[in-house]
């Protein structure tokens, strides 16, 4: 469990509590990101976590517990030799690492951007928030993107990962939206490093006739649980209100997806109804959820 921590790169093992617990911690702040220990006879590591994926773990694997003798909102206890496969170990455990790796100081927090808004790097943004900043997606995001829409849990509720064809498409269909209306799914970059971790974004939605303004978040699976999808899709709902005068936003999640339906409650939207889906002679339940525009009187 050591080296699997260790792998990360620029952190090192503390010993705080005379060899009881391995502390992994980051060299540049010494924070930590993984105490390992033993308990009970079981091997435990308590990582980091955001309060929603934490419960969602829970809920998942019996071997990810509320974190012991740490802030159980915030931390929880893991044990690796569990029903957590190892996959799911390393992200948790990169999530941690995210979670408690120093930030950059930033002039505005938690601020939308708009498009004059420039990085350091001179790419204008799209939108931005404090963490993301949304690009246009470019033909030749193919390679970036194939690790996400490419990857089946990622595209739960596809039922499938997408091929080099398909993602090819799928950029294609939205940059004609980026000229016919002006919105559709963004490249979501982390600006701290760079990386294309996700795609979001308002969406042209048509239910049973009926056309509506939807949101859209897809956040590569290494950065689940991170507040990324959150983050994003709050600013652009905020985008579709102030930007585009839309009096209601909508989403369309399968019910099985807990961790899509959370960040749209997390949001303040709620159910109104549910409709289904026929994609490749498939039928796929949605939810219909959706947030009124709150406006002000004069």
């Amino acid at each position: 469990m050591i080296s699997l921590c260790l792998q990360l790169g620029g952190c090192y093992v503390d010993y705080p509590f005379d060899d009881v617990w391995a502390a992994i911690r980051h060299r540049e702040s010494r924070k930590t990101f993984a105490f390992i220990y033993e308990h009970q006879g079981n091997l435990c590591a308590n990582l980091k976590c955001e309060p929603m994926d934490g419960d969602f773990l829970r809920s998942v694997y019996t071997g990810v517990k509320p974190a012991y003798h740490m802030n159980k909102m915030h931390w929880n206890t893991v044990l690796p030799n569990s029903d957590v496969p190892l996959q799911e170990l390393k992200v948790m455990v990169n999530k941690s690492y995210e979670l408690t790796k120093p930030k950059r100081k930033r002039k505005r927090s938690g601020e939308c951007a708009t498009m004059d808004q420039q990085t350091i790097s001179g790419t204008v943004w799209e939108l931005e928030t404090d963490r993301l900043g949304f690009r246009r997606l470019q033909q030749d995001d193919l390679a970036v993107l194939r690790p996400i829409l490419g990857d089946e849990k990622t595209m739960y509720a596809w039922e499938y990962g997408f091929t080099d064809a398909q993602i090819n498409e799928w950029i294609e269909r939205a940059q004609e939206r980026y000229q016919s209306c002006g919105y559709s799914y963004f490249a979501a970059i982390e600006k701290g490093s760079g990386e294309l971790i996700g795609l979001m974004g308002v969406l042209p939605e048509e239910i049973n006739g009926e056309h509506f303004c939807g949101l859209g978040y897809i956040v590569a699976r290494a950065y689940w649980g991170m507040g990324y999808a959150a983050e994003g899709a709050a600013a652009w709902m905020q985008y579709a209100f102030e930007k585009l005068s839309t009096e209601q936003v909508i989403a369309e999640i399968r019910p099985e997806n807990t961790a899509s339906r959370k960040v749209a409650e997390r949001l303040g939207m709620k159910i109104i109804g549910e409709f289904t889906k026929h994609h490749h002679g498939k039928e796929m339940p949605h939810l219909i959820y959706a947030k009124q525009n709150k406006v002000e009187p004069n």
